[in-house]
């Protein structure tokens, strides 16, 4: 099965395994050249024009269950189908490949005062059940904290691959400014907490600014969820939903650089 989905996996493509149990034994046999990073860890599925779902019997990926089947094969106890997406959302350019010396920014502001961040290469750093993410070992170093691209779990244990960005605390307001992106019609986007600080509640409140240049085009606001934890939230021009304690959000293709403060 492993040679064959090779020869006819695309890159666009995404690639699961079903059911969810079944995904880390999936990814050991798969390989990591079909169960990628930008695959497994993905933000939503709405990127990929077309899914390859490997399952167990009948199992479905609940993010699929819309889409149009084209094609199915069976090897003994697994079903392979080749499934498209009736509404995809095409990236032109990923902000979290951007995380890097070359293409993004990073500085504490401060009124008017601005300390850049440093760029430093060095080991990954993890730990134990309550360290958070993983530090990657290229990453930039704000004072106290680290911002660069790394893998968080959500409230299910999910991976995401995202930017890690705390907020600095007091009056500053932590800046990622990318330099060379590339634009289509919206910037979508998702925001969340490591699942050990979202589950106990232990996260500051922070608001999450998106200008273009020195004009805001996003104005942050807080709302409360059913059990009384506050959520960030951003007002009109921008689109939010809430999937899965995550937020997701539309804005106009116009903005450019994120402001996080607390």
């Amino acid at each position: 099965m492993r040679s064959q989905l090779e020869a006819q996996v695309q890159p666009s493509d995404l690639v699961v395994v079903s059911p969810s149990w079944l995904e880390p034994l999936g990814r050991l046999q798969l390989g990591d050249g079909l169960m990628t990073v930008q695959r497994v860890a993905r933000a939503d599925e709405s990127r990929f024009p077309v899914a390859i779902e490997v399952s167990l019997g009948s199992a479905r990926h609940p993010a699929l269950a819309s889409w149009h089947l084209e094609q199915e094969q069976s090897w003994g106890a697994l079903q392979m189908r080749r499934l498209r997406n009736p509404d995809p959302h095409p990236v032109i350019d990923d902000l979290v490949s951007h995380a890097t010396a070359h293409q993004m920014d990073v500085s504490l502001v401060r009124g008017e005062a601005v300390q850049p961040c440093e760029w430093r290469h060095g080991q990954p750093v993890t730990g134990p059940l309550g360290f958070g993410p993983a530090q990657p070992s290229d990453r930039y170093h704000c004072r106290n904290t680290w911002v660069g691209e790394t893998i968080n779990a959500d409230l299910e244990y999910k991976p995401r691959r995202c930017i890690h960005a705390p907020p600095p605390g007091g009056q500053e307001v932590l800046r990622l400014r990318w330099k060379s992106v590339r634009f289509g019609t919206h910037l979508l986007g998702h925001h969340a907490l490591y699942v050990e600080a979202e589950r106990d509640r232990k996260a500051q409140r922070y608001a999450l600014f998106f200008l273009r240049t020195t004009r805001r085009w996003a104005r942050p606001s807080t709302r409360t969820d059913k059990d009384g934890v506050r959520l960030p939230s951003i007002r009109p021009p921008v689109r939010a939903k809430r999937r899965n304690c995550k937020l997701r959000y539309r804005l106009p293709a116009q903005t450019v650089e994120p402001i996080v403060s607390r």
